[in-house]
């Protein structure tokens, strides 16, 4: 291991590339809703009802979401956290982030005045230097009244703009998202992962796990969960297969429903523990994480 001041470096396998793998976390988007093959994502209401968004109608939504937060003066390289929001406004959320080159980052409970998720949240809108904050209606009226200076917008209203019809081309070096840790051991830092980095994990993952088209990945964990979001949504994108989230409340009151989740076919992988998901893939070579304190 090579010790560098200031980032953390973790040397491993050249990552494997072929020519029909994405160059980039849009262009995965773009491919898996060209494909049409009705693979998308399935959100879970906590009394187990499902919300199919096949890609082609993921990639619509987050065209229409990124049309309103233009519309709120959102520019490429913002910052936008996703707080709060219901699981079948999350995804459209994030991809419109990318799609507009904005950086995304997610805290899944909602800020509730006085929890831990608000406080999370007030550090987090310290540290990224007053981001909007994208919520559902109920966040929004709380977040106003107890904390009237942050900057708040509604996920479900930006679904009213005009779609965008261009997107960001960023540069592999360029920030794709923001990865809050828990601040279990201090406070909240936000790691940066790159556009290339998470290219390169996708394609070194897809291979190590095996995980093909006709795969359905099921998650219970929460969104902002590093190991949760980036095996069992990010690579799903970019292997163009449909992968499940489930409420976490959900499951932890009756874990049997763990394993009772819709999937159409195929094989179907179940995230599980932290350890679990964290450690099955391989690390590129020149996977990089740096903080902001």
């Amino acid at each position: 291991m090579e010790r560098v001041q200031g980032q953390a470096l973790l040397r491993g396998p050249e990552p494997e590339h072929g020519e029909h793998d994405p160059r980039s976390p849009v262009e995965a988007l773009l491919r898996a809703a060209g494909a049409a093959t009705g693979a998308g994502v399935v959100t879970l209401t906590t009394d187990g009802t499902p919300a199919r968004l096949p890609y082609p109608q993921l990639l619509a939504q987050a065209r229409r979401l990124l049309g309103g937060l233009r519309e709120r003066g959102l520019r490429a390289g913002d910052v936008v956290v996703l707080c709060g929001l219901p699981l079948g406004e999350f995804f459209p959320a994030f991809w419109a982030c990318l799609l507009g080159g904005a950086q995304p980052a997610a805290i899944a409970e909602r800020a509730v005045p006085g929890s831990p998720a608000y406080e999370r949240l007030l550090h987090a809108c310290t540290t990224l230097d007053a981001p909007l904050v994208l919520t559902d209606g109920p966040g929004a009226r709380d977040l106003t009244a107890a904390a009237p200076h942050l900057r708040v917008a509604v996920a479900e209203e930006c679904l009213g703009a005009d779609p965008a019809e261009d997107h960001a081309e960023p540069a592999g070096s360029d920030v794709a998202l923001l990865m809050l840790s828990s601040g279990s051991t201090g406070a909240p830092k936000a790691a940066r992962l790159t556009h290339a980095g998470l290219t390169e994990f996708a394609a070194s993952a897809r291979r190590a796990l095996d995980v093909r088209p006709d795969d359905t990945m099921v998650n219970w964990l929460p969104v902002d969960h590093s190991g949760a979001f980036l095996l069992y949504h990010l690579l799903a994108v970019f292997a163009g297969c449909t992968n499940v989230h489930s409420p976490t409340d959900r499951v932890l009151a009756e874990p049997r429903h763990r394993t009772a989740t819709p999937h159409s076919g195929g094989r179907t992988r179940r995230g599980a523990a932290t350890s679990a998901c964290t450690s099955s893939a391989t690390i590129p070579r020149r996977a990089r994480a740096t903080s902001t304190r």
